[in-house]
């Protein structure tokens, strides 16, 4: 284990580490599948869809509560939806 993967695996706990596992190989994986030097990006944008999806089950299908779930204006949460 490098002093990096050490430093990430320190930063979000034990508990996480299977999850941390998968995100670091769901990152892996799409390096080179994104143009340009939009990784980043293409990420953040992804993951906000995985999370907005979610919030969305968690409230089953009220906006209202999906928004407060994740700490945004219910306007914020409908141009995320439609993305």
């Amino acid at each position: 284990m490098s002093s990096v993967e050490y430093e990430f695996g320190h930063l979000f706990g034990k508990e996480n580490e299977d999850a941390i596992k998968i995100m670091q190989n769901w990152i892996r994986s799409n390096f080179g599948l994104t143009q340009g030097n939009h990784l980043l990006r293409s990420l953040t944008k992804q993951f906000t869809k995985l999370v907005v999806h979610e919030a969305l089950i968690q409230s089953r299908g009220n906006k209202s509560k999906a928004a407060r779930l994740l700490g945004i204006a219910r306007p914020t949460l409908a141009k995320k939806i439609l993305g």
